[in-house]
């Protein structure tokens, strides 16, 4: 395992950011609203928490053997753990009264299959999914909440008014207005598709948010912000390459827009903040020799926005690449994750020199913790049911 720094860590100076390097062998992903990360350390899974201005290591007491997905700004955690069963059920941690966490096992669905929790919003609503074996083996999304200790997890498809033959899969994220970012199929299709679902009184409104390239094309959504507008990607056309998707949907219907590339064929948007800025990846070169940076789009008054290369923050001299934008906070704060020549992963967090100074962005004791960790779905790629749940 790969420590983080002992000594202050100083932040790089830039024309318009500021970066910290946390080290090789780290991963991060996600930064929530008071500017706390969370820190894997490859290969065996310890986490750490940092922030909000003083970055110091502290261990989540984790067990190895358990994942975390995401967290929310009150440092409740989702993700998912061992259950006395002998599977993977999905784990919520809360923080004690004497700041240390403590796990409540969210159950799973009445047939008993496997679970995890994907993110949790800041009324501890939490979202995932769980096996569900009839009539076919295959995933189911899920909400779950938490009272007095116990849990109740329900099925997304049970709620979800006039769905027909769509089977809700995935559910990667939901806002403080309980909008769920969801992945489902019909029957007979063999791709995915991209949906918000609504939750109002038990009830769920569905709303799909149509692929680039049309019905028959599919689609990906991971992130929901507090205006509602979702990020992913989508098809351009049936069968066809996926581009960085952004979904704005009204009452006339659904804008979506399309984010495009850094000059090669592919892209996706991992993460989007409520001004509505969105991070993800990109190919910068077609072929058969491809490289992937992380990027920035900023939207426009006017319409459409800017793509900005990531990289282009970092100074020369770095011996970084950003290959992958994750997650935007309010304030700017990128985390990101990069290699170095060596091939190694790096995480890095980029923040614009407004938000924080060289002075408070030193080592030193973590005083309020709240995390967030690697993603089953971090990758971003057609999902694997069996690495999910591995």
């Amino acid at each position: 395992m790969t420590p983080l720094p002992v000594e202050p860590l100083e932040p790089r100076q830039l024309l318009a950011y500021q970066y910290i390097d946390f080290g090789a062998g780290l991963s991060v992903t996600d930064v929530n609203a008071t500017g706390q990360i969370l820190v894997e350390a490859n290969p065996d899974r310890t986490y750490y928490l940092a922030g909000p201005n003083r970055y110091a290591a502290r261990s989540l007491g984790l067990n190895p053997a358990l994942n975390v997905a995401q967290f929310n700004d009150n440092g409740v955690v989702a993700g998912k753990g061992p259950a006395s069963n002998n599977k993977t059920h999905a784990k919520a941690w809360f923080l004690s009264p004497k700041n240390a966490y403590y796990s409540v096992d969210l159950g799973t669905l009445p047939s008993g299959g496997t679970s995890v929790a994907q993110d949790v919003n800041n009324a501890n609503l939490f979202v995932g999914s769980a096996f569900h074996p009839s009539p076919v083996d295959n995933l189911h999304a899920t909400y779950a909440t938490v009272k007095k200790g116990k849990a109740t997890t329900v099925d997304l498809n049970n709620v979800t008014a006039g769905r027909g033959t769509l089977n809700l899969s995935f559910a990667n994220d939901v806002n403080d207005l309980n909008q769920i970012a969801v992945m489902g199929f019909k029957s007979g299709e063999d791709f995915y598709s991209a949906y918000l679902v609504k939750l109002k009184n038990g009830a769920g409104l569905l709303t799909k948010l149509p692929a680039l390239g049309g019905a028959t094309a599919a689609s990906a959504v991971y992130r929901v912000n507090e205006n509602g507008l979702a990020v992913g990607n989508s098809a351009v056309q049936p069968n066809g390459r996926t581009v960085a998707t952004l979904w704005n949907p009204r009452k006339s219907g659904v804008v979506v827009t399309k984010i495009g590339t850094l000059g090669g064929e592919t892209s996706s948007a991992n993460g989007i903040n409520d001004k509505n800025v969105v991070v993800g990846s990109s190919d910068t070169t077609a072929g058969t020799k491809v490289t992937t940076h992380g990027f920035m789009w900023t939207p426009k008054k006017t319409g459409g926005g800017t793509l900005t290369d990531l990289n282009t923050l970092l100074p020369k001299n770095s011996g970084l690449t950003i290959t992958q934008g994750i997650q935007i906070n309010n304030n700017g704060q990128i985390v990101a994750r990069a290699t170095d020549k060596k091939g190694l992963t790096h995480a890095v967090l980029l923040y614009p020199k407004t938000t924080s100074s060289a002075s408070t962005l030193t080592n030193g004791p973590q005083s309020a913790p709240t995390p967030e960790s690697p993603s089953p779905f971090a990758k971003r790629d057609p999902v694997d049911v069996d690495e999910v749940f591995a």
